[in-house]
């Protein structure tokens, strides 16, 4: 099952900063005659006609990107929103989001200025970097070049806890990505299989070794290189931030 059409507007946040969503719509993968949704967070094989579990991924990376910087994910004009050039070249309209803005900075080396100025006291280069390389990787063009979303949640907890360490901001708590998946009652829906069939993958392992992407090839910037970490059987209903404080 695939939450497609996913969007900020539909994400709610509870007094400790847990992320729900307000509403959503479900579909399978597989070709589809009808494009339905926002634009701006379409996977562009969505708009293609192919809708994957890879098509949710790549929406994610892109309310990544919108949560940390100053911009939406539209910006265009309507002059750009011509019905000739929609209907003809539906492609040629990605170079005017959010991703392909932020890939022209990352590729230039200006990774601080896809940064939010109101977050930039609060946030290093290392955790930037961080968050921009996964969302480079799940924006990938290619559906088998992006994460499966339990690689999403897992990276995510590594670039919280990292940061919270290098701040040394206390918190109440300190687990590993597994412990807050079996605590916070995350369970892997019962019935829905999380073979991408797109691509083949098979289901998340027990236990294994995982090498990281390297996010962009056209991204030179240090910090955007990953090394390896260990992947663990978490399930597609993630929440999309770690609290702040437990339950």
């Amino acid at each position: 099952m695939i939450c497609y059409n996913l969007k900020t507007t539909k994400i709610l946040l509870t007094e400790s900063y847990r992320a729900k969503l307000g509403t959503f719509e479900l579909s399978r993968s597989g070709t589809v005659n009808q494009v339905i949704g926002t634009f701006s967070y379409m996977d562009p094989q969505y708009i293609r006609g192919e809708l994957t579990v890879k098509s949710d991924v790549y929406t994610f990376g892109v309310i990544l990107l919108e949560i940390i910087s100053p911009r939406g994910p539209q910006m265009w004009n309507q002059d750009i929103l011509n019905p000739v050039i929609f209907d003809n070249h539906p492609d040629e309209l990605q170079r005017f989001g959010i991703v392909a803005w932020a890939l022209e900075k990352l590729k230039a080396g200006h990774a601080s200025e896809i940064l939010d100025d109101r977050l930039a006291d609060h946030l290093d280069e290392e955790f930037l970097g961080g968050w921009l390389s996964l969302a480079s990787w799940c924006t990938s063009y290619e559906v088998d070049d992006r994460p499966r979303i339990e690689e999403v949640g897992e990276r995510l907890w590594e670039i919280w806890k990292d940061h919270r360490n290098r701040t040394g901001e206390p918190y109440e708590y300190e687990r590993s990505w597994e412990e807050f998946v079996e605590v916070e009652g995350i369970p892997r829906a019962r019935g829905v299989d999380s073979r991408d069939k797109s691509s083949g993958h098979a289901e998340f392992p027990a236990e294994g070794k995982v090498t990281k992407h390297q996010y962009s090839p056209d991204v030179s910037s240090p910090q955007l290189q990953m090394t390896e970490y260990y992947a663990s059987p978490i399930g597609s209903d993630i929440t999309l931030s770690p609290p702040l404080s437990p339950r």
